[in-house]
């Protein structure tokens, strides 16, 4: 229509490939950046449980030594691995756990007054309650909900860490996108 004074409607085959191409690479462009946040995402709530799981033991250990001045007793005849949770299941429901001295003695029995969590926090990546108990009294791991501390011939979960179970599928994430491995948080 060359010469005409006709007013093209709409746009030519050529213009809308060129603009499905840009928003193609564009979109390219997209997903890693996309990829890396979710990660991320799921680094900050594994973090985030850690802690909560850490502040909640330490808090029980403080509790019962409180509990053992309170009543005057001293500490310093009492294995430390006495003072912490025999079980990540102790932090739910206050349970009695019987305290003994060095030479394994009835010293008390402390009762918490009141549960330090409402449930164990999952492990994002796995998506369910597991982690790996470390023991305070023989340094062996057991695999929370698995295994207890007791079934190692242990006593006292001093600190936990992130579980590498053949039972549980991580998706492949075993470092965090600082180049850290996830069991060494």
């Amino acid at each position: 229509m060359i010469g005409t004074n006709s007013f093209r409607h709409g746009f030519s085959l050529m213009e809308m490939l060129i603009v499905v191409a840009i928003m193609g690479v564009i979109a390219l462009a997209a997903v890693p950046v996309a990829e890396i946040s979710y990660v991320k995402s799921l680094e900050n709530d594994l973090e985030n449980s850690i802690e909560l799981l850490r502040d909640a033991i330490s808090q029980y250990k403080v509790d019962c030594i409180t509990q053992l001045a309170r009543n005057r007793f001293s500490i310093r005849n009492i294995p430390q691995h006495n003072l912490f949770p025999r079980n990540l299941k102790d932090l739910l429901t206050p349970t009695p756990v019987v305290i003994t001295d060095l030479e394994g003695n009835y010293v008390t029995t402390y009762t918490p007054d009141a549960s330090y969590l409402k449930s164990i926090p999952n492990d994002p990546f796995v998506g369910a309650p597991v982690w790996a108990m470390h023991c305070a009294s023989n340094g062996k791991v057991a695999t929370f909900p698995e295994q207890t501390i007791e079934s190692l011939n242990g006593t006292g979960v001093y600190d936990i860490s992130v579980a590498v179970s053949p039972n549980y599928d991580r998706k492949g994430f075993y470092k965090s996108l600082g180049g850290t491995n996830y069991i060494d948080w």
